[in-house]
């Protein structure tokens, strides 16, 4: 998955997703994926804006 948006709105899903359980440590690993995937969604993001505008590296 390559869109910075869809990777933030499966982060939340997991975030809400993780509200729902009793268990500590899979409301644990829950929030752990929601903030691997929001990294991702930076990391994404750092690397589409420091592209030169033709899309070709320096």
């Amino acid at each position: 998955m390559n869109n910075p948006d869809e990777l933030r709105e499966l982060a939340s899903w997991y975030r809400e997703y993780a509200e729902r359980t009793g268990n500590p440590t899979i409301w644990d690993a829950r929030l752990r994926t929601a903030e691997d995937l929001e990294a991702e969604a930076t990391r994404i993001e750092r690397t589409v804006h420091s592209r030169p505008a033709d899309g070709l590296a320096a």
